[in-house]
């Protein structure tokens, strides 16, 4: 492929809309289109390495993330359209990569792709898609038949209701209040790799104090003095609402829902149908029991 050239970087620039909303950098096309004289030097020296693979195009690719509604009232968050606001550099980059491909379109998109190449039509797939299904219902007779399965067209997602999530982990024994999660001792875990432990971060903290040297193994308890020393009442409210267990034994992985502690999908599975019976408010005949 042929080096990128200032002119091209010069068509890029004035071919953007002039007040399109700004990204981190605040700015607008039309600054640079009205000011092109004196920016251009350093605009397209700029562009023209990240282009030409002289130098990488991390540095501006920071983007503001912004939710644009898709209907007028809001109903919930699936309402919302999230847009990335880029810098004005970053949208001369891929603007001169997006005219240079348009050259070669033609040539690398499938001829079945019938939308964003010039001179193609999204409608033609709909026509083609609506003769398909009317040929479908005609043809119900015979040894061979045709049928049409519908997709949910929704985007493939992991959407998780919270009231599920909360049964799912009241089901393991958890509490879903914040700093009643634990109620297992990990003596042997390092503080600072418990995360779920503390709401603040703490530079000083070595990564080999473990949670076991806050613990007193004769009282059973929390050592009060050293967590004073190392933590702010807020996490030390949080470590206090933690029980220490009774027996000085190292901690290890148990399924509660298993006589022998022994995880397996088949006892998985079943949790995790009761739990969402639950959150549905099944009964027991609709679950199939």
């Amino acid at each position: 492929m042929k080096p990128f050239t200032c002119d091209e970087i010069k068509c890029a620039v004035f071919d953007m809309g002039p007040a399109k909303a700004p990204g981190p950098d605040g700015f607008h096309a039309v600054f640079f289109q009205k000011f092109w004289d004196i920016v251009r030097t350093k605009v397209s020296h700029t562009c023209l390495k990240v282009l030409n693979r002289e130098e990488s195009i991390k540095k501006f690719n920071d983007t503001n993330v912004v939710l644009i509604l898709k209907i007028k009232s809001l109903g919930s968050l699936k309402n919302f359209r999230p847009v990335s606001l880029c810098s004005v550099v970053y949208k001369i980059i891929t603007k001169t990569l997006a005219n240079r491909l348009k050259l070669v379109l033609q040539d690398i998109i499938d001829p079945c792709q019938s939308a964003f190449v010039p001179g193609r039509l999204i409608f033609d797939n709909v026509l083609t898609s609506y003769e398909l299904l009317h040929s479908i219902t005609q043809r119900k007779s015979g040894k061979i038949g045709w049928a049409a399965i519908k997709l949910d067209l929704s985007k493939a997602y992991d959407r998780v209701e919270w009231r599920f999530l909360e049964t799912v982990m009241k089901k393991l024994g958890f509490s879903v209040e914040c700093g009643e999660w634990g109620s297992h001792r990990w003596g042997r875990r390092s503080v600072a790799s418990a995360p779920f432990l503390l709401s603040s971060y703490y530079p000083n903290l070595r990564k080999e104090v473990m949670v076991a040297d806050f613990i007193d193994k004769q009282r059973h308890c929390w050592y009060m003095r050293k967590l004073q020393e190392f933590f702010l009442n807020i996490d030390i409210e949080l470590i206090l609402s933690i029980p220490v267990s009774t027996r000085d034994r190292d901690d290890f992985l148990m399924w509660h829902f298993d006589k022998k502690g022994i995880y397996s999908v088949k006892s998985g599975y079943k949790l995790a149908v009761e739990a969402k019976g639950e959150d549905l408010g099944l009964s027991s005949i609709q679950k199939g029991e």
